[in-house]
């Protein structure tokens, strides 16, 4: 067994316009290096209604204890325009010892580092993952994480759970270097909580403002009693809760513009997606504490802005 270069790996997986819900060939890829290296590979494609079909890849070498798992993802985010790029965002060009390409960072490269680590791996213990034969090792891939991430691993552990697949350690390779490369372990995962906050004006038109009442303003008002002061003090392991706001699918209006140029009726709710990023505390109960950052949240912004507000918690994980 000759394990592959991790460089020429990476390249090769940069290669795959895996944007999602694209599986881009960069699963296949991988199911060809595994099964050549004695890996037992399944690929599973999970829905949901109102979602695209997103393709998986779960591979396992060995069937004892203990069992290393190694997470990832395949999939990237769109490269906008191209022409930006100083080097094709799917060439996986190499400049001055640089890799170039989407997801060379996250994390493709850290998926062909892994892949060519344990095979150099079983390369020196006779193609076993420890010579007594004891122990596995497995690769949990998703290619649904940077999009709405409903049809991966949450599904994909699901799967494994009722194949009695068990878990003894896993390793992710999300970038998380600060400054030099291997400079910061990570020890847990954040969960996070996103909702929908929905704030009630008054209807009016923009030639009288004073009889409206525009919604933005206490928007902003919220927002910054929102993001004034951490919602916790966080954990040996984690920094304090900061929520952080997307301005994505929001609503300002819903009027038709007027045939007179600039004129249009203010209408309401306005909408906007807190989220928050969470961590359990070492010994805590992580529902618990999460139900009252929820509550935490809500009285704050109750007592800032004196309208309807409504904080729909949307998911939890």
């Amino acid at each position: 067994m000759t394990a592959p270069d991790p460089v020429s790996l990476a390249r090769d997986l940069l290669r795959c316009p895996s944007v999602t819900p694209a599986e881009g060939g960069a699963l296949a890829l991988l199911q060809t290096v595994l099964e050549g290296a004695g890996f037992t590979v399944h690929r599973m494609t999970f829905s949901e209604a109102g979602t695209p079909d997103i393709e998986n890849l779960y591979a396992r070498i060995g069937t004892e204890a203990p069992h290393l798992m190694f997470a990832g993802h395949t999939d990237v985010v769109p490269p906008g325009n191209p022409a930006n790029w100083s080097h094709a965002p799917f060439s996986g060009d190499i400049e001055n010892d640089v890799l170039y390409g989407r997801g060379a960072v996250d994390m493709k490269g850290a998926i062909a580092c892994k892949i060519a680590a344990v095979l150099d791996h079983l390369a020196a213990n006779g193609g076993k993952p420890r010579k007594d034969g004891a122990g596995s090792i497995s690769f949990l891939i998703t290619g649904d994480e940077e999009s709405v991430a409903i049809n991966g691993t949450v599904k994909l552990l699901q799967w494994a759970k009722e194949r009695g697949e068990r878990f003894d350690h896993c390793i992710l390779g999300e970038p998380g270097n600060v400054e030099t490369l291997g400079d910061t372990v990570k020890l847990g995962r954040r969960g996070s909580q996103n909702g929908v906050l929905v704030i009630t004006g008054r209807q009016g038109h923009v030639a009288y403002p004073h009889r409206a009442d525009n919604p933005v303003r206490g928007l902003v008002r919220l927002m910054t009693a929102l993001m004034d002061e951490p919602l916790d003090q966080g954990s040996e392991r984690f920094d304090p809760v900061e929520p952080g706001v997307h301005l994505h699918r929001h609503r300002q209006s819903d009027g038709e513009p007027h045939s007179r140029r600039g004129a249009r009726a203010l209408q309401h709710p306005v909408q906007r997606l807190p989220q928050l990023r969470f961590s359990a505390r070492a010994r805590g109960e992580p529902r618990r504490e999460n139900r009252w950052r929820q509550g935490a949240l809500a009285h704050r912004m109750g007592a800032v802005e004196r309208r309807r507000v409504l904080y729909d918690a949307r998911t939890l994980h």
